[in-house]
């Protein structure tokens, strides 16, 4: 949820929640925001670049 909120776009971050956090359909979100369906999915693309997804921290995978 943190990835998402942290998205500057308030557009990119609804989309974003709708889809992510409510599991709503492609096509239930493009009504609800009122857009064609080819155009949330354009939008879900921009939205995903938007994210910025904190890196994970380094797994030490020696044997001692």
């Amino acid at each position: 949820m943190g990835v998402i909120k942290a998205v500057v776009n308030p557009e990119h971050q609804t989309l974003l929640e709708k889809r992510y956090l409510c599991f709503l359909s492609w096509e239930k979100i493009a009504v609800d925001m009122g857009y064609d369906l080819r155009y949330i999915h354009k939008l879900h693309i921009r939205a995903l670049d938007d994210c910025r997804i904190p890196a994970s921290p380094e797994v030490d995978t020696k044997r001692h």
